[in-house]
């Protein structure tokens, strides 16, 4: 995204300079002396110069301009630069509504996230949408317990160990009785060789998918 947005003002910046440049020498450009057809002109000690018949060639038009091949070249390029940009920025945008490692199953999962830690909640439910995956959030075991209670049916739930009331391990206890099979634990800490999967904090979100994507895969096979 850098790219685009150094190619923006590189464009602008030389469409300013090439209309500016253009506006000045329009402006500033000195009227050179009219020679009358047949005018002797003294050009120095004893020569005289008489004005052709017809203009020559490469002669300034009346209004005094003339045209500039570095000005056209500067506006041109500015104008190449900023559509380069528009065009990439385009690009970067589809990209973010439509990333293209997403899995073929991706929208037909759902992935319910329980944390009580807001900011942590958030941020994992922020990577696994930017990813294609259809989220839902849980601020501990007692609500994830009443939305399973009121016909949610994950297919996986991402759950923090440590959590007032209901903990992680209680919640994928209780999710089994269900017949919620695909638990991933979330935990800073060690935990027992028996227990379910686990994702120790914190984690990097390639991570965070590698683990979705194989238990996500492993419930469907």
């Amino acid at each position: 995204m850098k790219r685009f947005v150094i190619a923006s003002v590189i464009g602008v910046a030389a469409l300013a300079f090439g209309a500016g440049a253009a506006g000045a020498t329009m402006s500033a450009a000195p009227t050179p002396p009219t020679v009358r057809i047949g005018d002797a002109v003294q050009i120095g000690e004893g020569a005289v110069l008489t004005a052709p018949v017809g203009a020559p060639s490469g002669a300034q038009s009346p209004s005094g301009t003339s045209s500039s091949g570095p000005l056209q070249n500067t506006l041109l390029i500015g104008a190449a630069c900023l559509g380069v940009a528009l065009v990439g920025a385009a690009a970067y945008r589809r990209s973010r509504r439509n990333p293209v490692s997403v899995p073929a199953t991706a929208l037909s999962d759902l992935i319910l996230v329980v944390d009580d830690e807001p900011a942590f909640r958030r941020s994992v439910a922020r990577m696994l949408t930017e990813s294609g995956y259809n989220v839902r959030e849980a601020d501990d075991g007692v609500t994830a317990l009443d939305a399973i209670n009121a016909g949610l049916r994950p297919a996986l739930v991402l759950t923090d160990v440590a959590m007032p009331g209901v903990s992680g391990t209680d919640l994928s206890t209780r999710l089994k009785e269900q017949g919620i099979f695909n638990t991933v634990l979330m935990s800073g800490l060690d935990l027992p060789p028996d227990s379910p999967p686990f994702l120790r904090k914190p984690f990097r979100e390639g991570e965070l998918l590698s683990v979705v994507r194989r238990e996500l895969v492993g419930a469907t096979a």
